[in-house]
């Protein structure tokens, strides 16, 4: 079989109805003819090896009777294949060549890559010089020597992120449903078999564990990145081809819980697998594990994760005023959005582009959410001094989306649905809703595809939908395909396997049981809701309540402000902010030196705004409460902030952990979006006054 022969087969693998030779035709661009020839030499393959044969009429179109035993003797078909045996493009020459270069220990040589390839020498030569040229911008070369033949150099990083991009724009994700099919397709066995079967098998269930461990959520595309990457890294590792890592970056990875973990990993891989994996490489794959694209992640070990959330603060109220609504600021959805940001930033910084498959869908079904978003994009911009790209804003626009969705109802007594979504949180949060929302169902989890299985083996499922091609023979559920915005051809589909949701009159859940609990006694209250809303149709609400909620006048207290104080330089001031936060019995001595260890790690991000500092330290460390301290300064002092300097106004905060300050965080940020407030700060002349002002912000809200 030739290439086009097999991508056909991998069709009809896929497909759960029958397709046309016309519309291969059509994909193909070949003719109906050639694609009937096709058909028949794979129909010989698949009798050869005692698969089935391929049903073919002129109205149905070709079709093929599969269940699990069949498609997995078609993707060892399809590992038999042998791609240098048929012609490849040059596109398709140049990735097989590079890989081999870099795959191979010291030099190559010509006429090995002719014969791999099954091509002349000269169409080798050619193609080598042709390949020099493209890699030149990424400070990669092949180097030749009429000696010993040909061997690949260049920035290490470069080498990986080219190889591995490369091979992830034709591979096939669903590679990661299990060990075996992850064998038969990764990147170092595809054209090369570099590693053994049981060494493939324990570099995936690394990784798996690897991400288990961290309780981190990531994409579909994203996880098979990651996968990606550490297996080719670890190979290059293992030929003696390793990255360099400054100090200073390798100082900055050792305090997170991903470079403790995969120091951990590394080293049992490297023991399996029989070669040394140095520090620098430990820390390099850590920063890819952090910046691939994580959507939920605790950020408690992060320096400057308070920064990161006051940006998404002031983030989040500009675009409420500018769509005129007032959104939700529900914990869990701020932080995806927290998250998102942090590895956005990341890939900007370090021309790693992105691009978002739904762009074009959220420009033209959300064009007022994508505009807002974009019209606000600068307070990231300025903050970051970077270009946010239209793909970026698109992910943005993804956590706000949601937001303006009817809150899903919580507890329902129909079919356990998962759902299976490649792009991100932000989607698939937004299909869940619209599931909730439109039709009887409860959404038990929303994952990516490498999480099917333990997902399937821990929750009792009814249906499956997903925005990716699933094979039905996966266990026997009923999957459902479908766009992660429901176009009428999705309703189409969910109308025949689900029941639409019938809405009646919102009722208030407290004062609907209020009534009851007057007139008689209740057994269970949330039994007798549900049956209600099961039998009834009712919809029941919740008031958002702001018991428990701590605001700025719950954390700042007696003697945690302090105007006029002259501070010498920064330092001292941050020092003076962190002795109130001591004096109130909210730290420790070791938090106030941890405070200004921040500044000097990560920089001047701690200045929020023009004269406006916000110092703070890692969650948990030597803190014993939530709390802000307010200073003024009689004179301003410099931070080196290149836009925001000097600052007055220093407000220091807290935590004992990464969730419990941030009412209280987004209520400053709220208060500091006014103006007028900032005008009021510099200008009260008691810190009375200020305390007054605080109690008032809260009586109105």
């Amino acid at each position: 079989m030739n290439t086009r022969q097999i991508e056909i087969l991998k069709i009809i693998r896929d497909r759960t109805e029958s397709i046309s030779v016309a519309e291969l035709s059509v994909h193909f661009q070949v003719s109906q003819r050639t694609i009937q020839k096709d058909l028949n030499v794979i129909d010989e393959e698949l009798i050869q090896y005692h698969i089935g044969s391929i049903y073919l009429n002129s109205q149905k179109g070709c079709y093929l009777e599969k269940n699990a035993q069949i498609i997995q003797k078609i993707d060892q078909l399809i590992y038999k294949f042998n791609p240098y045996s048929t012609i490849l493009s040059f596109k398709e020459r140049q990735e097989v060549m590079f890989l081999l270069l870099a795959l191979k220990q010291g030099y190559s040589t010509v006429s090995v890559l002719a014969e791999k390839l099954g091509i002349s020498r000269n169409t080798v030569m050619a193609d080598l010089k042709k390949i020099r040229n493209d890699l030149e911008e990424d400070y990669i070369q092949i180097a030749s020597s009429s000696r010993y033949g040909i061997i690949l150099n260049g920035d290490e990083k470069k080498i990986r992120e080219r190889l591995v991009n490369g091979y992830l724009e034709h591979a096939d994700s669903r590679c990661m449903l299990s060990s075996d099919k992850y064998y038969l397709a990764s990147i170092c066995n595809y054209f090369c078999k570099f590693w053994s079967k049981e060494e493939s098998e324990v570099i995936y269930s690394s990784v798996h564990n690897l991400v288990k461990t961290l309780n981190n959520h990531y994409t579909e595309s994203s996880f098979f990145f990651i996968i990606t990457y550490i297996e080719f890294a670890l190979a290059r590792i293992k030929l003696g081809k390793t990255v360099a890592v400054s100090m200073l970056t390798l100082e900055n990875i050792r305090a997170t819980a991903e470079f403790e973990i995969m120091s951990s990993v590394m080293q049992k891989l490297g023991e399996i697998l029989g070669f040394y994996i140095p520090i620098e490489e430990v820390a390099h794959l850590s920063y890819v594990l952090y910046n691939g694209g994580r959507v939920t992640v605790d950020l408690q070990d992060d320096n400057n994760y308070a920064d990161f959330q006051w940006i998404v603060y002031k983030l989040v109220d500009h675009i409420a005023e500018y769509l005129h609504i007032s959104l939700p600021k529900d914990t869990p959805t701020f932080q995806n959005l927290i998250f998102h940001i942090r590895p956005a930033i990341y890939r900007l910084q370090n021309g790693i582009k992105l691009k978002n498959p739904l762009l074009d869908e959220i420009k033209t079904d959300f064009k007022t959410v994508y505009e807002a978003v974009k019209e606000n994009i600068d307070i990231l911009e300025e903050t970051f001094s970077q270009k946010i790209t239209e793909d970026e804003i698109g992910y943005i626009a993804m956590h706000f989306i949601p937001l303006l969705e009817e809150d899903a109802c919580q507890n329902n007594p129909y079919p356990n649905v998962v759902v299976v979504c490649d792009s991100g949180i932000g989607t698939s949060y937004l299909l869940a809703t619209r599931l909730n929302s439109f039709y009887e169902v409860n959404v038990v989890k929303t994952i990516a595809l490498y999480e099917l299985r333990q997902t399937l083996s821990y929750y009792q499922v009814d249906i499956i939908v997903t925005t990716v091609e699933l094979h039905m023979a996966e266990g026997g559920y009923n999957i459902i395909k479908v766009s992660p915005f429901l176009t009428n051809e999705d309703a189409v589909k969910l109308d025949s396997k689900l029941n639409r949701r019938q809405y009646s009159q919102k009722i208030d859940e407290e004062e609907f049981l209020k009534i009851i609990r007057r007139n008689g006694s209740i057994r269970d209250e949330k039994e007798l809701l549900i049956q209600l809303q099961q039998h009834f149709g009712l919809k029941f609400t919740k008031k958002r309540k702001k018991d428990g909620v701590l605001l700025l006048k719950d954390v700042v207290r007696d003697g945690m402000i302090e105007l006029d104080y002259e501070a010498q330089d920064w330092e001292q001031a941050v020092r003076e902010a962190g002795r109130l936060l001591k004096k109130a019995g909210c730290i420790g001595e070791e938090y106030i030196q941890s405070m200004i260890d921040t500044v000097k790690t990560v920089g001047t991000y701690i200045v929020v705004s023009k004269g406006i500092a916000l110092p703070h330290s890692r969650s948990g460390k030597d803190a014993v409460r939530v709390g802000i301290s307010i200073l003024r300064l009689k004179s301003p002092v410099e931070f080196g902030h290149p836009e925001n300097d000097p600052v007055d106004l220093i407000f220091a905060l807290s935590s004992v952990d990464s969730t419990s300050h941030l009412d209280a965080l987004r209520d400053l940020a709220q208060m500091l979006n006014d103006a007028e407030n900032i005008a009021f700060l510099r200008r009260a002349e008691t810190a009375e006054e200020i305390y007054c002002f605080l109690q008032e912000r809260r009586e109105e809200s």
